[in-house]
């Protein structure tokens, strides 16, 4: 993230709730911003340092939101080659209304 002090540890700002589901070629994840008054949040599924998929979401305070990742080329690739799953590491990347950054992080299964 650029123009902003990216803060890994500290207070939680984005809480990641439930487990990671899989619809098809599309991750579905619920997010919840839990301190500041608004969270502007970029998700990334990760694997072995390539994006398998990303999408941009905004949350105001306390509200939880659904959102969808879409899974690019190289996602769909490494799922159909799969047996059990695919594992993942979940990657939000978050900003508040005053600039300041937020990272949280989340192993996965997608599982067909």
């Amino acid at each position: 993230m650029r123009g902003c002090d990216l803060v890994l540890g500290g207070l939680l700002r984005v809480r990641v709730l439930g487990k990671v589901a899989l619809e098809g070629n599309t991750a579905v994840l619920r997010l919840r911003c839990v301190d500041s008054t608004r969270c502007k949040s970029k998700v990334r599924l990760r694997r072995a340092g390539k994006t398998l998929g990303k999408e941009k979401a905004t949350l105001s305070r306390g509200s939880a939101k659904t959102v969808r990742v879409v899974l690019n080329a190289r996602g769909r690739r490494l799922l159909a080659g799969s047996g059990n799953g695919l594992r993942v590491k979940l990657q939000v990347d978050s900003r508040d209304k005053a600039g300041n950054g937020w990272r949280v992080t989340k192993k996965a299964t997608l599982a067909p």
